[in-house]
């Protein structure tokens, strides 16, 4: 997403269309949306790496139960299932009929703060958020989103 196109939803007051309009240049684009529970993507045949083998997709998102992240692509609704929960790997292993395809991920996450209002407007307080991250283990504080 660019700061470009946010700004100029948060301009016209429409920063909700952040995450349902979005602008990109991969291989598919956005074609329906609901919001928690899927998403539909069309083939984006202008690609610059060339046209994508699938004309189409879906996908579920994460819910707050691993489980349900196993349950969506083994009804057959979604043809893609990005950032798996660990504690779905077994079961998604054991079913023929799912093919887990793995690829490195970028792994990439930040931790933003709103140093205008307290207590992140002390500089104490955000040296001390800082000295509490271990830095030999970064990926121990993102492995905390998914259990």
């Amino acid at each position: 997403m660019s700061a470009e196109y946010a700004r100029k939803l948060e301009k016209e007051d429409r920063q909700e269309q952040l995450d349902r309009q979005p602008v990109g240049t991969g291989p598919y684009q956005l074609s329906e949306y609901r919001a928690g529970q899927f998403i539909r993507l069309q083939r984006h045949d202008d690609f610059w790496r060339g046209k994508p083998l699938m004309p189409q997709g879906s996908g579920g998102f994460r819910l707050r139960r691993h489980r349900t992240s196993v349950e969506t692509p083994d009804r057959g609704n979604a043809t893609f299932w990005p950032g798996l929960l660990p504690a779905s790997y077994p079961f998604c292993v054991d079913d023929p009929r799912l093919r887990l395809t793995l690829r490195p991920g970028m792994n990439v996450a930040y931790l933003a703060f709103n140093t205008a209002k307290p207590p992140l407007n002390n500089p104490a307080v955000r040296h001390a958020l800082a000295l509490a991250i271990n830095n030999q283990r970064p990926d121990a504080i993102h492995l905390l989103w998914y259990g």
